[in-house]
């Protein structure tokens, strides 16, 4: 009799053991545009902010994956278990939601190109350009159009849909703990074993079993974005980054810049980049770019380059609370004063914005849905902001922040002492 073929079993620093069938899963994975994702970090330019947050998009997609057949035990476990195909083409689509992010993820996401990572994403598992395409069909022929229907949210199974993109979804589960744990920091963490265990199903949608512990998922999201992914040193390093590849595009379109790497060049031009460009394009070939035009003979694009390398940053200001509308020409000013040719580069402006939490009207929660809690006083479900008052106060309470970067203390000093009225 034969030997059954065992799973693939990758160790993983959050989850532990994640176990990978070999006759279907591991074939994706092993596709060349799956494997890209190791040279896609997660998340983006973090690294110059906190040291640790080396990790790739590939280890996250792994983890999402398993997270998604931990629901899918638990709502077995609840009477209410989804089919083979189901669990199938919901296991493939928490594998594959992200293979369509670009370089540093969302860090140069629309500046490379002005399509965004879920259109990749669809195009790698629909393509039959794509690897992953041919690796799909070969085990059903309409699998990939069942998969991206996953992403596109349009799903047969609204459970397999909510449960990988909504408020609370096994994606969100995933990269609150990894960046939390990979940056050294705690604003994510949350009880995920407690979750998993206690979780309800309500309107096709996964639900906290506990108030208190939504309350935490939805309070570590919160801290974690403000502490982690909108961390002003690392909006200020992709700022840079946004003002380096303007640069960099408008002396190749005057034919100026002497070195661009093969791999670069279609994102730098105004053609369209094709399947083949996109997916060729990684992390390394970013930072290869830096290193040589931190060598350019153009002064500007020598300079902002060089500060990305050597991680000679931009200072920062907080101007959310100024009432001044001529900050820009105040700075640019400043900036010219100073010797820095070009202002435009060398005035950087970031506006970070997030919500908490966001519950909807009935007539909009079939497409943003809000997250459900089960009450077991009055044993019921309730939207987690009728029951929940820590919840309720920044229910829908956006928090805004307006950051200035300029190249030198003297040029934020000097920009301060004007907007407090000292300098005018």
């Amino acid at each position: 009799m034969a030997k059954e073929n065992p799973p693939k079993i990758f160790r993983d620093p959050v989850h532990g053991f994640i176990q990978v069938d070999r006759n279907t899963l591991l074939k994706v994975i092993d596709t060349r545009e799956f494997q890209r994702l190791r040279r896609i970090r997660q998340l983006g330019f973090t690294p110059f902010t906190y040291h640790g947050g080396e990790h790739t998009r590939f280890a996250h997609s792994l983890g999402v994956f398993h997270l998604f057949t931990k629901v899918a035990e638990r709502l077995e476990q609840l009477g209410e278990p989804l089919d083979g195909n189901a669990i199938m083409v919901g296991s493939l689509a928490a594998l594959l939601h992200d293979v369509g992010h670009g370089p540093f993820s969302h860090a140069l996401e629309t500046i490379i190109t002005p399509r965004e990572h879920t259109d990749w994403t669809v195009d790698a598992i629909i393509s039959e350009e794509s690897s992953i395409n041919k690796v799909l069909r070969e085990m059903d022929q309409n699998l990939p159009t069942k998969v991206a229907s996953v992403i596109q949210g349009s799903f047969e199974n609204a459970t397999v849909v909510h449960a990988i993109s909504s408020q609370f979804d096994v994606d969100r589960m995933d990269y609150l703990l990894r960046d939390s744990l990979a940056t050294g920091t705690s604003y994510g963490n949350f009880d995920l074993d407690r979750v998993l265990i206690a979780l309800q199903m309500h309107n096709d949608q996964l639900a906290f079993g506990d108030k208190y512990l939504a309350e935490q998922f939805i309070f570590a999201r919160y801290f974690a974005y403000w502490q982690i992914y909108l961390h002003k040193t690392t909006r200020g390093i992709e700022s840079l980054m946004k003002s380096v590849w303007k640069r960099a595009r408008h002396l190749y379109l005057e034919n100026q810049l002497e070195f661009v790497p093969t791999t670069i060049k279609p994102f730098l031009g105004e053609g369209t980049i094709t399947f083949r460009d996109y997916f060729n394009v990684d992390d390394t070939d970013v930072i290869f770019a830096l290193k040589c035009w931190s060598n350019s003979n153009d002064k500007i694009l020598k300079d902002l380059s060089s500060r990305l390398i050597q991680r000679q940053l931009f200072k920062c200001l907080d101007v959310s609370s100024s009432g001044r509308l001529d900050i820009s020409e105040i700075a640019k000013n400043i900036l010219e004063t100073a010797g820095y040719e070009e202002s435009d580069y060398y005035f950087l402006v970031d506006r970070s914005s997030n919500v908490p939490y966001d519950y909807y009207t009935a007539l909009e929660e079939e497409e943003k849905p809000p997250i459900w809690v089960y009450d077991n006083q009055i044993q019921k479900f309730e939207e987690i902001s009728k029951t929940s008052s820590p919840i309720r106060s920044i229910a829908s309470q956006r928090s805004t922040t307006t950051r200035v970067y300029l190249p030198d203390s003297d040029c934020v000093t000097k920009l301060k002492q004007i907007l407090l009225g000292k300098g005018a």
